[in-house]
């Protein structure tokens, strides 16, 4: 995106000290698993925040995440 002098990608490259992203090489598995989660919790945002039955939600969210092909989670 640098590259491409996308205009989002240099400001944060600028404000955050010019520190570059690591390549974190998740598998596509945890790519979709992410933006998905990326996707519900953005749209949940759009209907107004929160529900009581967000909270049911979101700890089955916590304990997808330890299920990724990086292997077991670290504490």
């Amino acid at each position: 995106m640098l590259t491409e002098k996308d205009p989002v990608a240099v400001a944060l490259f600028k404000k955050y000290n010019k520190v570059k992203m690591p390549n974190l090489h998740l598998a596509p598995v945890d790519v979709k698993m992410l933006l998905d989660y990326f996707e519900s919790k953005t749209a949940a945002a759009a209907q107004g925040g929160h529900s009581p039955s967000d909270k049911s939600e979101s700890a089955g969210a916590e304990s997808d995440s330890t299920k990724t092909s990086q292997g077991p989670a670290r504490d």
